[in-house]
């Protein structure tokens, strides 16, 4: 009884984690097209940062994860990084086109950061 309490703060944490892929293959593109100025093809390149940047970090990442007390502290980390991510990706609104890309690029990485870092799911 004890464990059902205690397992359903982290499933419901791992379950806001796991909207980071609607958030860059629809979240994203929307807002970039809609809420920026910076240019459309943007979608395209933060889709191959994301991808290229997760297959070549993920398990370099995920490594120390190596008990429980590691991969909570992991999908700690990740709760924190990615709502940090969307406040970067919400300064591109109203910017320059090119701070806008360089808020978009940086919210990006960030969304690498918290992808990688909550492991392989």
């Amino acid at each position: 009884m004890i464990w059902e309490c205690c397992a359903t703060a982290p499933t419901r944490l791992n379950t806001v984690l796991l909207l980071r892929m609607p958030l860059l293959s629809l979240g994203l593109p929307l807002w970039i097209a809609e809420c920026t100025d910076a240019p459309a093809r943007l979608v395209s390149a933060l889709f191959v940062l994301n991808t290229g940047a997760v297959m070549v970090f993920q398990v370099r990442m995920a490594r120390g994860v190596t008990g429980i007390t590691s991969a909570t502290r992991a999908v700690r980390r990740s709760g924190w990084v990615m709502p940090a991510a969307c406040a970067v990706f919400a300064l591109s609104a109203g910017a320059s086109p090119w701070a806008a890309v360089g808020a978009l690029v940086a919210g990006a990485v960030l969304l690498v950061v918290a992808e990688a870092s909550s492991g392989p799911v």
